[in-house]
């Protein structure tokens, strides 16, 4: 009895001596643990930052005391709290980056925390309502960073393609192409990244080429019509060949409405070029027979005629879609040739009513209204309400008046026009006033020169009909001034308002009109 109350005696002492060896070896260790998680709690209480709650944890997990499930949960957190250091790290780059966009600095340490991002959304501590939009905006900075030093070249240069008058525009182009290319390839995703702008580059790219062929052809025809001028044929047609050729090219890629738009465009300028040698020598033969009218040899002056209006019509039978005249050079073929027969007799009658006006030797004014006769002869026509040869002519406008100053200038080779007031002034001479007013006329127009001359040789210059004058600018506005009243005037109306202004397209029974002519080289019968 008692050696079993003695061994199990000193088999609880045993036990107590082992309890407490055990306890005497492992209570620092447990004071520690105890210690590190009061302190953690005390850190969650008072909101310490995560790098600081990581720390701790770290110690905690260290401790292989601790059970496993005490540090997995450990471990949690810590994951836990270095996801959402991850997270304000990815703000605060996102802020940094947005307060200066242009800067390329911090794209590493926004890679890095992008691919963070993306490493704690695959685990059990991703925040759904978070990580995606963060994640997103990352993308979206880090692929601008990456590509704005692309889309900044590219604007620089399509702004250097698009200036105008640029030799090298299809350069900058074709650099442009290639940059938006590799922006589509590169960055798809990104809003600079466009299969439209791309389409868009291309066709200016492809308008550029086109404008510069078509520049090309223009210049080619422009130098044919130089040889053409030099009577270089050869030459020309080589040029002309090349410009078809090319424009053939050009056309291919149009509508069959545009090509066909173009190829008639192209033909009516190869004929223009191809006439032009009968054209040059045309307007040489005018000029020669004008210089001849001028001279007073209307027969010398006709044969220049009949050859230069021979030439253009064999150019207008060859070339009838090119043959191309001045207006002004056409039209003074086109009404002197028919009349070349008359010529002569037209610049005796014209000639025989000139004479000087005073102090103007150069210039020489018509004795006379213009007759009706002579403007007939002269326009094929006679708007007089009231007929007769000698007449003066009236219901005619100013534009019919300058119609007719203008054609005889052709005949005569020299500048025909209406007076300015201060010439008809000046033909007044001394101030006489004869003429048939309402005083002296019963109301109706008498034939020219019936009374006698004023000291300068010009009859009815006051009365009979009102005349046209050519204002200082050279054309109505729309009126002009109308001098010397008529038979409609009495002396007193004419003495108070010599000169009045009348809308220029009024043809009225009681306004005519004379004419000067500026060349006095022009032989003059009395």
């Amino acid at each position: 009895m008692r050696s079993a109350f003695s061994f199990s005696k000193s088999r609880a002492a045993w036990l107590c001596s082992l309890a407490a060896l055990s306890l005497g070896l492992t209570l620092p260790e447990i004071r520690a643990d105890e210690q590190g998680r009061r302190e953690l709690e005390r850190a969650r209480e008072g909101g310490a930052k995560p790098a600081y709650l990581i720390k701790l944890l770290d110690a905690l997990i260290a401790d292989e005391s601790e059970p496993p499930q005490r540090r997995g949960q450990w471990r949690v957190e810590r994951e836990r709290l270095r996801a959402e250091i991850a997270r304000q790290r990815a703000a605060e780059l996102l802020a940094a980056a947005d307060a200066d966009a242009d800067s390329q600095a911090g794209l590493p340490e926004l890679k890095e925390s992008l691919a963070r991002l993306r490493e704690i959304q695959r685990g059990r501590w991703a925040d759904p309502s978070r990580d995606p939009s963060l994640i997103q905006r990352l993308e979206r900075r880090i692929n601008w960073a990456e590509v704005r030093p692309l889309a900044n070249e590219l604007e620089r240069t399509l702004a250097q393609a698009r200036e105008p008058g640029r030799a090298d525009a299809e350069a900058f182009y074709t650099r442009a192409r290639e940059l938006q290319s590799e922006i589509n390839r590169r960055f798809p995703d990104s809003a600079q990244a466009s299969v439209a702008r791309l389409k868009v580059i291309d066709g200016e790219l492809a308008a550029l080429r086109r404008g510069d062929r078509e520049r090309l052809v223009e210049q080619l025809l422009d130098k044919a019509e130089a040889e053409a001028r030099a009577d270089r044929a050869p030459e020309r047609e080589r040029l002309v060949q090349e410009a078809v050729r090319l424009r053939a090219q050009l056309d291919a890629k149009l509508s069959p409405a545009e090509a066909a738009e173009r190829r008639a465009a192209l033909s009516r300028r190869v004929q223009t070029i191809r006439a032009l040698p009968q054209v040059l020598l045309a307007t040489r033969l005018e000029a020669e027979a004008a210089a001849l009218l001028r001279a007073g040899d209307a027969e010398a002056a006709a044969q220049r005629l009949e050859a230069a209006m021979t030439e253009i019509t064999a150019a207008s039978n060859a070339y009838p879609d090119g043959v191309a005249l001045e207006p002004a050079l056409r039209d003074r073929l086109a009404y002197l040739t028919p009349r070349r027969a008359r010529l002569a007799d037209l610049q005796k009658e014209f000639s025989a009513l000139l004479s000087p006006v005073p102090g103007q030797p150069r210039l020489l004014m018509m004795r006379v209204e213009m007759p009706q006769g002579l403007h007939e002869r002269v326009a094929n026509l006679n708007p007089s309400r009231v007929s007769g040869v000698n007449r003066p002519v009236e219901s005619v406008s100013w534009t019919d008046a300058m119609a007719v100053a203008q054609r005889l200038g052709w005949i005569m080779g020299a500048e025909v026009r209406l007076p300015t007031q201060a010439e008809w002034v000046a033909a007044l001479a001394d101030g006489e006033q004869a003429g048939w007013l309402a005083e002296n006329s019963e109301g109706l127009v008498r034939d020219t020169a019936l009374l006698a001359a004023n000291s300068a040789g010009f009859h009815d210059l006051v009365g009979n009909v009102a005349e046209w004058l050519l204002p200082e600018s050279g054309r109505p506005s729309p009126t002009a001034g109308v001098a010397g009243g008529s038979v409609g005037d009495s002396l007193q109306a004419v003495l108070a308002e010599p000169v009045r202004q009348v809308n220029g397209a009024r043809r009225d029974r009681l306004i005519g009109y004379r004419l000067v002519l500026v060349q006095p080289s022009i032989a003059v019968e009395r």
